[in-house]
């Protein structure tokens, strides 16, 4: 399975799985990223869902970026995708 790539607000994004009525949004961990193995499985396990998955500061397509990844920072840019998936979805989460 491959994601399609986008961005949100010039965040790097990947949207995992078929069409679907919900949504997950994966956040990684240290060193990691959004096409990172991890989240194909987590939308192979919920195929009714789609998996929204992006790139922290310092992560991924970011990693040799100028923004750091310091907590505030990534509250507003994870409530940026929060406020992306909740104009797009009707669900957020496995329901």
């Amino acid at each position: 399975m491959d994601p399609q790539l986008f961005e949100i607000e010039a965040i790097p994004a990947a949207l995992w799985g078929p069409p679907s009525k919900q949504v997950l949004i994966a956040v990684h961990g240290a060193g990691s990223g959004k096409t990172d193995v991890p989240f194909r499985l987590l939308a192979e396990a919920f195929p009714d869902s789609q998996v929204l998955s992006f790139d922290l500061p310092k992560h991924g397509d970011r990693k040799d970026g100028p923004v750091l990844c310091k907590p505030p920072v990534c509250v507003r840019e994870l409530s940026a995708v929060l406020d992306y998936a909740e104009s797009r979805w009707e669900n957020l989460g496995n329901r």
